[in-house]
């Protein structure tokens, strides 16, 4: 969804870093090893580009 809307949030789609602490440091760290989990594929509403 960010990359999607990069150009609206004046941001470089492939300069985008995640930061969490506690549980969210845990999902930024599931998210780095687990990035091409076929669970987590974007589907529907989240591949468009709004």
């Amino acid at each position: 969804m960010v990359r999607g809307k990069a150009e609206s949030f004046r941001i470089h789609p492939d300069k985008i870093a995640i930061c969490g602490f506690s549980a969210g440091g845990h999902l930024c760290g599931s998210l780095a090893v687990h990035f091409d989990a076929e669970e987590l594929i974007p589907e529907g509403d989240y591949t468009k580009k709004q």
